[in-house]
């Protein structure tokens, strides 16, 4: 049981890693999907090292405070799907109310944590007897431990039992504008799944700390192998594979708006407008058409055109558009987020579009831009005596190497080449 334990927290751990890193796409709300896998899994290695690992030491140090970040273990669930059903990553002020179990939690274990490394060393030794008290074992300040192990567990259901309440209400209603219905159902499998296995991980987590408590010989239960316990283990082990089941949610995903333009029947021809010569995927009719009643395409692969709708992607380009003929393209150490905020777009719908529409990186995308303003500045007046770091400067570039790269890149030669080339 505890080899399993190890490998199962190991490899959760590195699924949380991927969450948190292969982000382009819902960025900051796979960030709380990565804490949330990364502490649970986390929890599994505590487990692993106080109740089957037989070192002292990593007993003692995974006892040390560590215990306390379960209690953030349902908070960073519930803001994870939140904003997925919101298509909103903020927090509100709000929000930082739940983390007052954990501060609390955290404040209590201060002896523990600051307590002598005999004294740790001592505590896990009790855990390794045929028999122990638990209420003479005091790692926090507040509560006897027995406690602080079953109000763990009932923690973290409050938070996904909540979570289903707001799933079954969320999808009860009619398929709203600006979401596919093939969006809908993988956002309906992904997030069912992911809660129902959270459920269960947790149930059995809690009937075994009940089992636990109530054990004459804590020791020999453990080593019995009881069903809660294999429980878990599955559940952990469903867990890492509903989110191999899923890779689009690994990439984010995105949730179209309300489209602000009615009409788009020609957007899949224009996607790539804005970008220039992009190697941009082409997408035909069959990618896009949707009847009035929302249904989703025949094939049931998914693809980017089932993410964002036609009316919303033609919303982007044109919002695009519109900013690439304003000076701020111009102006230096201009960001995505610098574009959100100009285009009222959201970040992650930007490197949507970007990424899997047009195909190209944004900071490529506005080096090209940047660099066809100067071709054009350059051929309208070819005798004005321009120096490289005025022309990078006015195009927006921070360095003078990075213009001459982008130049090159684009026209495929060097600027002054060029400038005497048109002479």
């Amino acid at each position: 049981m505890g080899e399993w334990l190890s490998f199962i927290s190991i490899s959760g751990i590195f699924l949380a890693g991927l969450a948190l890193l292969y982000n382009r796409g819902y960025e900051h709300a796979n960030r709380f999907l990565a804490y949330f896998l990364f502490l649970g899994y986390l929890f599994v290695f505590i487990q692993y090292a106080t109740g089957f690992s037989h070192s002292l030491s990593l007993s003692a140090v995974m006892m040390t405070g560590f215990p306390a970040l379960f209690y953030l273990v349902g908070p960073c669930c519930f803001f994870y799907v939140r904003s997925i059903l919101r298509d909103d990553v903020r927090l509100s002020r709000r929000d930082y109310l739940h983390f007052i179990p954990f501060l609390i939690v955290v404040i209590g274990a201060i002896p523990h944590i600051f307590s002598s490394w005999e004294h740790k060393l001592a505590v896990a030794q009790r855990f390794t007897t045929d028999r122990w008290n638990w209420m003479d074992i005091r790692l926090n300040l507040w509560m006897p431990d027995p406690v602080n192990q079953l109000l763990r567990p009932v923690h973290s259901l409050t938070y996904f039992l909540y979570l289903s309440y707001l799933l079954l209400r969320f999808f009860r209603v009619p398929v709203s504008q600006g979401r596919t219905a093939t969006q809908l159902k993988l956002m309906r499998k992904w997030l069912f799944s992911l809660i129902g296995v959270s459920i269960l991980l947790n149930v059995s987590y809690l009937v075994s700390q009940v089992q636990l408590i109530y054990a004459v010989d804590p020791q020999a239960f453990l080593k019995s192998r009881p069903l809660s316990i294999s429980v878990s283990v599955m559940a952990g082990m469903a867990m890492g594979l509903v989110i191999l089941l899923f890779p689009q949610i690994l990439y984010g995903l995105p949730l179209a708006r309300h489209p602000l333009l009615p009409n788009a029947a020609a957007t899949h021809q224009s996607l790539s407008a804005v970008g220039g010569t992009t190697s941009s995927p082409v997408l035909t009719d069959a990618d896009f058409q949707l009847d009035s009643a929302h249904e989703p395409p025949t094939s049931e692969k998914w693809t980017p055109s089932h993410v964002l709708t036609v009316e919303y992607l033609e919303d982007i380009r044109l919002r695009l558009e519109e900013y690439v003929h304003t000076d701020a393209l111009s102006k230096p150490g201009q960001t995505i987020r610098d574009l959100a905020v100009q285009t009222d777009i959201p970040p992650h719908h930007l490197h949507y579009y970007f990424n899997q529409i047009l195909g190209v990186r944004y900071s490529d995308w506005k080096n090209r831009l940047r660099i066809e303003r100067v071709l054009a500045q350059l051929r309208a007046d070819p005798d004005t005596p321009y120096t490289l770091d005025t022309i990078a400067r006015n195009a927006g570039f921070e360095h003078r190497s990075t213009f001459v790269a982008a130049f090159r890149k684009v026209t495929g030669m060097l600027p002054s080449a060029f400038m005497k080339q048109l002479k």
